[in-house]
C-alpha cells in the first residue's frame, strides 16, 4: 500500500501526536523549506519564506511524488501562536524512489524546555507568503 501524498493527512496525524506530546494548541500552521540554525545560541537565525497549508498543498504533493526517498516534516515549535513546520529534503536530487517516506519529527528538547515556543528563539522575523 502506498503512503499518502496528501498534506492534510500528515497535518492531521501531526496534530494528534503533538497534542499528545503536550504541545499547546496553535492558531495556524506555516511551512518553510529553509531554516538556518545557530548551534551555539540554539536559535533559528533565519526562517525562509513561510507558506500557509492551503498554499503549500500542491508543492507537498509534488515533493511526495517526485521520487525522493524521504521527506522530513519537522515541527519546529510555536511562533506567535502558529505552528512552524520545516520541510527537509535530501541533499541530492530525487532518485526515482517510490514510494517516498514522509518522516515526522517534533520539536527539539530545548524548544520543549521553552514551552514549545520559538518566541525569543528566532533571531530574525520570518517572511510570509500567500
Amino acid at each position: 500500500m502506498q503512503p499518502p501524498v496528501v498534506l492534510d493527512w500528515y497535518l492531521g496525524y501531526l496534530h494528534r501526536w503533538l497534542l499528545d506530546l503536550g504541545v499547546p494548541e496553535w492558531d495556524d500552521i506555516l511551512l518553510t523549506e529553509d531554516v538556518v540554525w545557530d548551534a551555539q545560541s540554539r536559535r533559528i537565525v533565519q526562517l525562509g519564506e513561510l507558506h500557509t497549508a492551503d498554499d503549500y498543498r500542491g508543492r507537498f504533493t509534488d515533493l511526495a511524488t517526485r521520487g525522493w526517498p524521504w521527506i522530513n516534516l519537522h515541527a519546529l515549535g510555536l511562533l506567535n501562536g502558529r505552528l512552524i513546520l520545516s520541510i527537509e529534503l535530501p541533499a541530492y536530487e530525487p532518485t526515482g524512489a517510490s514510494p517516498t517516506s514522509v518522516n515526522i519529527s517534533g520539536p527539539s528538547n530545548w524548544v520543549k524546555e521553552h514551552g514549545y515556543s520559538l518566541d525569543g528563539l528566532v533571531d530574525s522575523g520570518p517572511a510570509e507568503s500567500g
